[in-house]
């Protein structure tokens, strides 16, 4: 039994090696057909003995693939692409595998395990390909990119190998590198759209291809076309449903128009966990929070069982739903379990802002050691990455002592130093000092961020002399902005002032939370013509500073008009957050008899009707709940 090691090559001088390396033992010929590298490939190749065939690339991933085959003399070929490799020591169950389905002549090829690895976020996801076959005159590979091999033209019957026998690992298309390859498959397959060579399986891979390029119309467009051509694709006969879900959730769709096509995709294949996943993200969107939560658990529970050469996207995605699911228990004052569930989403990507955001949200008012010794429990001090990370996401939210904490490992450990430290002075409210920095910064480059932190470093370290220096090098905005806070001068603010008042509350928020300068700042709301108390609330309530959102917007009622029911849910949402639950029962009613009345006001009422201890409110919940 001789076993044939077929690659194509093009400057994979840092992937050649381990490839090889990871099947050299199993195989009885190494063919490389290189289609023009200008690095080591070729050399690396010939130390291990491969039979170098140069081949000029013609937009065609096939013909250079047939052209090892017609060089190949193994009984059985391994074709791995040179971002592949054979994980540990698996390769050497692959001779035993072939000879224990050598007789069953109609067993064509080995389905393979293969788990493509995203080394930028650190996911992986498993898929199963043909990467063993049997050597025949009539196999041979047909299709421009995404080739398969086949026989005779037609798709051969495959033994599917276990992961514990056989798994390789592929490389080659972590989030960095993607776009680029996307962009040269859509101009290889539009030549086979122009040459008149179009299948179904060109509109799959133009809906792959559109699909990550965020192209979310085509994608729409060329997986339709594909679903309705009745065309079966091995292992990613999921991918179609998936990509038209999740493209037109991007496009805010109708939830009835995404609905059905989640209940077609779940008819087709009802053991697929990403297709709950991507159910239950709908109904968090549109309110369904228990719906949602319920339907996760139901992905999470397929997916623990899952054994299918359907590649499973979920995978990919595990660390997002955890995320989610933490979203939804915070939503309901269930803090323990969404600590959790954020814990368990860094753990599958410690670097996911969102997660750890929502992280620091639940644990910022903690003692800051505290708080940093939990942080270290999931990050490594010693890890540059980790602390680059922490730095840059307690910056974000002005978390004074614990940034300093990070910030001095990143400059006494790691000799970083840069832009960060005027942060982690302004974070722990050394205005003056930060100004120096931030307003440099401004002087030189003349950026946004830095006339913002510019500004709010001047009027928080009330100095004069900084306010009236930087006063005379800002726009129009920030001086009316200046002029009213520092010296609470009547001036009158105009509509184009909003966006810039806006994001400096929510700076003064992050680094003052509830205090006298903050309530100073939102009184300058009443410089402006129209009422913008609605747009504070959200800034405020997004800050978790429940009061003073409901203050505001109860202010906005008075010209709320139409939105006067929107308006009472999310004064009804603050009060809930405080744990407040008669009051949140009021003013959810006032919303339904406002006929306002989406899920997420009927999701609320459902809590409230558990957590309210007076049966009197009890029935009121209850009764509320009968007009949904």
């Amino acid at each position: 039994m001789k076993i044939t090691a077929c690659l194509i090559t093009k400057n994979e001088e840092k992937n050649i090696k381990r490839c090889i390396d990871s099947f050299k033992e199993v195989v009885d010929q190494i063919i490389v057909v290189d289609t023009g590298s200008t690095d080591n490939t070729i050399g690396i190749a010939k130390e291990y003995g491969a039979e170098i065939y140069n081949y000029v690339w013609k937009d065609d991933f096939s013909q250079p693939r047939n052209l090892a085959l017609s060089r190949a003399k193994g009984d059985w070929i391994i074709f791995l692409d040179a971002d592949e490799y054979f994980y540990g020591d698996t390769s050497k169950n692959i001779l035993k595998i072939i000879k224990g389905i050598d007789n069953s002549k109609n067993i064509i090829g080995i389905y393979c395990p293969r788990i493509n690895i995203d080394t930028v976020k650190n996911i992986k996801v498993t898929d199963y390909m043909v990467r063993i076959f049997r050597n025949k005159e009539s196999m041979r590979y047909l299709g421009r990119i995404h080739e398969n091999v086949y026989d005779n033209g037609k798709k051969i019957d495959c033994f599917t190998v276990d992961k514990k026998d056989i798994t390789i690992y592929h490389t080659g298309y972590s989030s960095e590198i993607l776009k680029s390859k996307y962009e040269r498959n859509l101009f290889l397959l539009q030549k086979d759209v122009d040459e008149g060579k179009e299948t179904a399986q060109t509109y799959f891979y133009f809906g792959d291809c559109y699909f990550s390029l965020e192209n979310y119309e085509l994608a729409i467009k060329y997986m339709k076309m594909y679903i309705d051509s009745g065309e079966e694709n091995g292992g990613y006969n999921t991918k179609p449903y998936y990509i038209t879900i999740a493209s037109m959730m991007m496009l805010n769709s109708p939830y009835e128009s995404v609905r059905k096509v989640i209940d077609e995709a779940i008819a087709k294949k009802p053991s697929y966990p990403e297709f709950y996943r991507l159910w239950a993200s709908l109904e968090h969107v549109y309110g369904s929070y228990d719906k949602s939560l319920e339907l996760y658990k139901k992905a999470f529970e397929l997916n623990e069982n899952y054994n299918d050469i359907e590649h499973n996207n979920f995978e990919a995605n595990v660390y997002n739903a955890y995320y989610n699911m933490g979203r939804l228990y915070e939503l309901e004052n269930d803090n323990i379990n969404a600590l959790e569930h954020q814990v368990k989403s860094l753990q599958q990507n410690k670097y996911f802002d969102g997660a750890f955001q929502c992280l620091l949200g639940l644990i910022k008012n903690e003692n800051y050691s505290d708080i940093i010794l939990f942080i270290n429990s999931i990050y490594d001090i010693d890890n540059e990455k980790d602390i680059e990370f922490l730095v840059n996401q307690t910056a974000k939210v002005k978390l004074g002592k614990v940034l300093y904490y990070y910030e001095n490992i990143r400059l006494n450990k790691f000799k970083k130093e840069d832009n960060k430290i005027m942060f982690t002075l302004y974070s722990n409210e050394n205005y003056e000092e930060a100004y120096k920095y931030f307003s440099k910064c401004y002087f030189d480059e003349w950026s946004y961020t830095w006339v913002q932190f510019s500004v709010l470093s001047a009027l928080l370290s009330k100095d004069v002399k900084l306010v009236e220096e930087i006063k005379n090098y800002v726009k129009p905005s920030f001086k009316r902005i200046i002029e009213g806070y520092f010296e609470n001068r009547n001036v009158k603010f105009i509509k184009e002032d909003k966006a810039d008042y806006l994001k400096l509350l929510k700076e003064i928020v992050l680094v003052k939370g509830n205090s006298i300068e903050l309530k100073k700042f939102i009184e300058l709301k009443n410089n402006f013509e129209e009422n913008i108390s609605s747009s504070i609330g959200n800034i405020l309530f997004e800050c978790k500073q429940y009061i003073e959102a409901v203050n505001n917007y109860n202010d906005s009622l008075k010209d709320a008009g139409i939105y006067y029911g929107m308006a009472c849910k999310c004064i009804g949402v603050c009060y809930f957050k405080m744990k407040n639950y008669e009051k949140s029962l009021e003013y959810m009613q006032k919303a339904v008899e406002k006929e306002y009345k989406p899920k997420e006001v009927k999701q609320y009422l459902i809590w409230l009707e558990k957590k309210v201890t007076d049966q009197i409110l009890k029935m009121k919940a209850k009764e509320l709940l009968n007009n949904f």
